[in-house]
């Protein structure tokens, strides 16, 4: 019975997991996987914490990016037409920084990914943002000292 119990658990929390998937255009979806694989390297979790789909579509005004969570589920728009003309590391910091709403579901703080503007982080720079992205206590810390406003606190 307890055998049965416990295949029954991890059927269950496999199928939980499995749903929480990101459905976007396919030339979004490498930044996606990298997104993923450094989420799983720095907290040990591979999957987004709730279903999120991004799609392309025009945005008003300097928006590239939105992000809404609403019924359990993500929802991202990206502007289309600044998507075209923009670098590879620039994607990459948009995919990772509306992620970061949709999946993590962080406010803005400044002088890291979740600036309201996006920055352009050098390689080099890039990966230490990162670390600094996928520690929750350091970027909560930090969203709430004033607002996102202050400082940046090192933890």
């Amino acid at each position: 019975m307890i055998k049965y119990l416990s295949l029954a658990l991890v059927i269950s929390v496999s199928t939980a997991c499995a749903s929480n998937v990101v459905k976007a255009p396919e030339d979004v979806m490498p930044f996606v996987n990298n997104y993923l694989a450094d989420k799983n390297k720095h907290t040990g979790i591979a999957h987004v914490n709730r279903p999120i789909e991004i799609v392309f579509d025009h945005l008003e005004g300097q928006y590239v990016g939105w992000c809404k969570v609403e019924n359990g589920k993500g929802h991202i728009i990206l502007d289309k037409s600044t998507w075209s003309f923009k670098t590879e590391s620039w994607k990459r910091e948009l995919v990772y920084h509306e992620l970061g709403h949709c999946d993590l579901l962080y406010g803005h703080v400044h002088g890291t990914m979740m600036h309201p503007n996006i920055i352009g982080f050098l390689s080099e720079e890039f990966e230490a943002q990162v670390k600094k992205f996928f520690n929750h206590k350091f970027m909560i810390k930090n969203q709430m000292l004033g607002n996102g406003l202050s400082n940046l606190v090192e933890d």
